[in-house]
């Protein structure tokens, strides 16, 4: 995906956004993605549980 999204695309980077409290953070880092952001409580899991939605980037160059 980085690579077609890098020579194919052109691109100079890429970007997904994750609920956060998943353990998803660490994942993504170990594939060269970087935290850039974090809306608190963004995400309504249920009415008593709220996540924050946070922000990733892998840059491609």
């Amino acid at each position: 995906m980085a690579r077609a999204a890098r020579d194919d695309l052109g691109l100079d980077w890429l970007r997904i956004e994750v609920r956060g409290g998943a353990g998803l953070e660490p994942f993504y880092e170990q594939f060269g993605w970087q935290v850039v952001g974090r809306w608190p409580g963004a995400i309504a899991v249920t009415p008593d549980d709220r996540r924050d939605e946070v922000l990733l980037t892998l840059p491609l160059r």
